[in-house]
This record gives structure tokens, sequence and C-alpha cells, in this order.
């Protein structure tokens, strides 16, 4: 079965080849990737295809954060489910 890696990981990947001047074999090994995978994404960049989707450093921050953000909502939704369960007084006694 293969891995499927987000377009954010490949711009990623590619941006850590290119600007630290590391090893690839390092580089792939660090990443959990085949050495392989990493030469077919530095092969396509090289044929044109954009690493990135021309977002500033800003852009790229704000939508991490709503990524975060979205997942801290998603948890705190569990929680309140989860309290609701074990604080419902029809639920507590038969827990005991």
């Amino acid at each position: 079965m293969y891995k499927q890696f987000d377009q954010e990981f490949r711009d990623n990947a590619i941006c850590l080849a290119l600007e630290k001047k590391v090893k690839l074999n390092d580089l792939a090994k660090d990443l959990g990737i085949g050495r392989s995978t990493l030469n077919k994404w530095m092969s396509q960049h090289r044929k044109g295809h954009p690493i990135s989707s021309g977002l500033t450093p800003e852009q790229k921050e704000i939508k991490r954060l709503q990524r975060e953000n979205e997942i801290l909502k998603e948890e705190r939704d569990i929680l309140k489910k989860a309290m609701a369960i074990f604080s419902s007084p029809q639920k507590r006694g038969s827990l005991l």
C-alpha cells in the first residue's frame, strides 16, 4: 500500500532539499520517505511543476493556525459530549 503525502508536505520536502544542502538520502530518511520518492518530487520540480501555492509565509501561518483551530474545536466538542454523558443523572447510576 502506498502512502499519500499532501502537496504541502511535498513542497516542504523540496524546499528543505534545495535550501539545506543536505544529502538527499539523509533528508528522505529524516522525513520518513523513500529516496526514490524524493527524487521523483525533485524531478517534477525541475520540470517546472510549481512547488508552492504562492502563499506568503504569513498566509501559510494563517492556514496552519486555521487547521489547528479546527482540531481544537473538534477536541472541545468531543469533551463536551463526554461531559454530558458522564454528568447525566440516569447514566451516573448505571455506571456504579
